[in-house]
């Protein structure tokens, strides 16, 4: 007998397994854009985490050595509260830290091997 594979509404795509894609909504909060006065700043109060069922905070670094998990350079502990506070506007929102960012591993940078020194020792 040839394999036939399942109907999709079998395997767990669609609204029946998924629900509504609108109630599946992510944000991206963007650190380097909560100051400042060029175009797309976004005070973390100004973020709509009612319409939202996450937020990731965009970027925290990890200190080499260390391994301690600290705000971005420029940034401090202050703005990633001031995010995880709007989480009193929308409880059930989820609240994300990305780790890394577009220079955290550049070549020739103490961070550059940080990912691969924590996996290696796993």
């Amino acid at each position: 007998m040839d394999y036939q594979p399942p109907a999709l509404a079998d395997c767990g795509y669609g609204p029946t397994y998924c629900g509504d894609v609108r109630d599946n909504v992510f944000g991206y909060y963007q650190s380097w854009k909560s100051s400042g006065s060029e175009c797309g700043v976004l005070d973390p109060s100004q973020a709509p985490v009612e319409a939202l069922k996450a937020v990731s905070f965009a970027f925290a670094y990890i200190t080499p050595g260390t391994y301690d998990i600290v705000p971005m350079p420029g940034e401090g502990f202050d703005l990633i509260a001031h995010v995880a506070n709007a989480k009193m506007r929308n409880p059930d929102n989820k609240m994300w830290v990305s780790i890394g960012g577009w220079t955290f591993n550049d070549n020739h940078t103490s961070t550059q091997p940080v990912f691969s020194d924590i996996a290696s020792a796993l």
